[in-house]
């Protein structure tokens, strides 16, 4: 009778091929197993930093100092901080240019929908009112630009306290395997001018803009062709106003800089998919001569793409900033390399990494050389400002990794053109115990804490637990006689 029910013409299937499919394994990484108190996520609690800046009881800024701050850095957060301080100008005493360009930009701000019911309901009343205009609209307007004022003013003394807390304070991390593997991590701002972290911003940014190769590659012809393509080096400059610039007008600077090679290209008939140019912005060191630090503000960068004159560059940049301070310099020379190999190709990777290398190395440059006030008034001249600017087929390119990860399926998570294996966030080695290859995850409390609290705990540095779990497994086992 089951015969008769399940046979073929009844269903149109034959049910006994069924039994020998096998389950394809599922692709999705399984999750790490946790012991109880652990979590694999943090909360919002957990990204609060201590307040390491603000007022004493007679009203006096002051900062908690590590033991491992110096004094260049003390008095960069204290710098930072007394800038966070200072009152910001009254919408009236604005260029009328400036507040013309700060009302559209509310007109703008009102026209975005917000996620939330509650929220565009308002935002509705708020942009029907700015139509109607009358005081009210007025009103609303002002309140927005306070608002938008004391948030630029929160900004530096969150970035002071950023600073206060590099290297101070620091997150615990378990091991899911051995209860006896506990470690932190330091915390680590990522300002631009720390001098824990500025070089390993560089080095971010740098190995980052280096996938950029990939690009650059589809616009040179094949090997053993004559190429039309030059990678060089090209600068721009303004006129040095014997003080440091504000932040609008470094992206004034910028947007000329844009338009200059706009015009450029369009005089030459070149196409946004013919070049590609990043460039950096940057200020000069110390003046021996006049005994103070330089406030000339330019740009290196690298263009890659068809031949372009300087003397046409050098007009248009001239006719761009004679209505501002009458600039005049620009340099665009083609980048050389010592022993240049016999592969093209090749030869030309390292004609762009070279030129890379002049137009970022200047973001680490002041780390070394600059005492605290210094940083400090860079860190406020470029707050609110993108260092890094991209035009043509370097604007928006893909920089992530093509290959596929060596352990699944998955696409490989680190910048095209990285060294070392290609791995996917679920298989590298960040998230790793040192000591037994466990994964590592949150206890409980996986809130900042001050460092010297966490060494008490008697839990290691993870890098360090790192490097030296490195040199152990270097230096294992008995050395060979010496010849």
């Amino acid at each position: 009778m089951a015969d008769e029910l399940l046979s073929s013409p009844l269903f149109g299937i034959d049910p006994r091929p069924l039994e020998t499919v096998r389950k394809l394994p599922d692709k999705k990484p399984k999750s790490a197993p946790r012991r109880a108190g652990q979590k694999a996520f943090l909360e919002a609690k957990d990204f609060v930093l201590p307040d390491l800046v603000g007022h004493a009881d007679n009203g006096d800024l002051g900062i908690v100092v590590a033991a491992s701050t110096d004094a260049v850095q003390t008095a960069q957060i204290l710098r930072l901080a007394e800038c966070g301080e200072d009152t910001f100008p009254s919408f009236g005493d604005l260029p009328y240019a400036e507040q013309q360009l700060e009302r559209r930009r509310y007109f703008d701000y009102l026209k975005r929908v917000p996620k939330k019911e509650a929220t565009r309901n308002l935002r509705r009343e708020e942009l029907e009112t700015w139509r109607r205009g009358g005081t009210k609209a007025e009103s609303n307007f002002l309140a927005w630009w306070g608002r938008k004022q004391q948030r630029k003013q929160s900004a530096l003394l969150r970035k002071a306290n950023r600073l206060a807390n590099c290297g101070a304070s620091g997150r615990r991390l378990d091991c899911s395997n051995h209860a006896g593997h506990q470690f932190f991590v330091e915390f680590k701002c990522q300002n631009r001018y720390c001098r824990c972290c500025g070089a390993d911003v560089f080095s971010k940014l740098f190995g980052k803009y280096v996938g950029l190769w990939s690009t650059v590659k589809t616009l040179l012809p094949p090997n053993g062709f004559r190429s039309g393509i030059t990678i060089a080096k090209l600068d721009f400059t303004a006129v040095n106003l014997e003080r440091m610039p504000l932040p609008a007008e470094i992206r004034e600077f910028n947007q000329d800089i844009r338009e200059c090679v706009k015009r450029v290209c369009r005089e030459m008939g070149i196409e946004a998919a013919d070049y590609g140019l990043l460039w950096c912005d940057e200020f000069g060191g110390w003046n021996p001569k006049k005994n103070s630090y330089n406030t000339n503000l330019h740009a290196h960068g690298v263009y890659v793409g068809p031949y372009m004159p300087q003397e046409i560059v050098s007009r248009h940049w001239t006719e761009i900033r004679a209505g501002r301070d009458g600039a005049k310099v620009v340099w665009i020379s083609k980048q050389k390399i010592d022993h240049p190999p016999g592969d093209f190709y090749e030869g030309e990777r390292l004609r762009f990494i070279r030129a890379l290398g002049h137009a970022l190395k200047y973001t680490g440059k002041h780390v070394s050389r600059s005492d605290g006030e210094r940083l400090a008034q860079l860190e406020v001249a470029f707050q609110g400002v993108r260092r890094v600017h991209t035009m043509g087929l370097f604007y928006h390119a893909d920089l992530r990794c093509q290959e596929k990860c060596g352990n699944c399926d998955g696409r490989c998570e680190l910048v095209c053109g990285h060294q070392g294996d290609h791995h996917c966030k679920y298989h590298g080695s960040g998230n790793r115990c040192p000591l037994c290859d466990g994964h590592l995850m949150f206890p409980r409390e996986s809130g900042y804490a001050r460092v010297s609290d966490l060494k008490k705990e008697g839990r290691r540095e993870l890098a360090e637990a790192r490097r030296q779990a490195a040199r152990d497994r270097v230096f294992h086992g008995p050395r060979e006689p010496d010849a």
